[in-house]
């Protein structure tokens, strides 16, 4: 079965002598289509992301990523950002599967940039790191699972030793706790980037209450 870039989806069935829907990221691996990655990489990773990133890769939809960072200004104050790009187009169906990546060159991209606190960007990179941290592979001791095509989430930080660290899950609902806080923070960082300034700082303090659910979680 061909392995496509946005496959690895994984859908957990459980028997009842099955053990639980793992509560953990699993370990990204980019060794294959690097073309599309590359692609992926121009288009929608051109800010810093010293804070976090979280890479979203539907299979028909435009791909997106949503960037949290910190940056000096010309007159060096430092602010904080959450910027969101997203593909109008899906680059993988654009590029012919990764195969041609210049047919989706021309792919527009949007953007939108919010400013937030340092605090809050703080919030969320220590959640960031700390999901990221319990990365790991599945257990001897799994469910039975159907692994089927579907969309990926990667989220990916810059350790304090300058290495990068990814980690992914499908963006299928999940129903473990640790991640499907994870997805619902996801989904109020992207409606927070893509409101009206009259609805964001609702939507900031939805994500703040979000964060820290996933923190307390993490920390249990």
């Amino acid at each position: 079965m061909r392995r496509f870039a946005f496959v690895l989806g994984i859908i957990y069935v459980l028997s009842p002598q099955a053990s639980s829907e793992p509560d953990h990221l699993l370990p990204a691996t980019r060794s294959y289509d690097r073309a599309y990655f590359d692609l992926l990489n121009r288009k929608l990773a051109t800010t810093p992301f010293n804070c976090g990133r979280i890479l979203v890769r539907p299979p028909f939809t435009g791909e997106y990523s949503i960037s949290i960072y910190g940056k000096a200004t010309q007159n060096r104050f430092f602010q904080h950002h959450i910027t969101m790009r997203i593909a109008e187009e899906n680059l993988w169906q654009a590029s012919l599967g990764g195969i041609d990546p210049t047919k989706a060159e021309g792919v527009k991209i949007n953007q939108a940039d919010i400013f937030i606190t340092p605090e809050v960007a703080e919030l969320l990179r220590n959640v960031l790191m700390a999901i990221i941290n319990e990365t790991r592979p599945l257990g001897t001791e799994k469910p039975r699972k159907i692994v089927i095509e579907g969309p990926i989430t990667e989220l990916m930080i810059t350790g304090l030793d300058g290495k990068l660290e990814i980690g992914q899950m499908g963006t299928f609902p999940p129903t473990a706790p640790k991640l499907s806080l994870l997805a619902k923070l996801i989904v109020n960082l992207r409606r927070l980037c893509q409101a009206p300034t009259s609805e964001r700082a609702h939507l900031i303090a939805e994500v703040t209450r979000n964060a820290d659910a996933l923190r307390q979680q993490i920390g249990q």
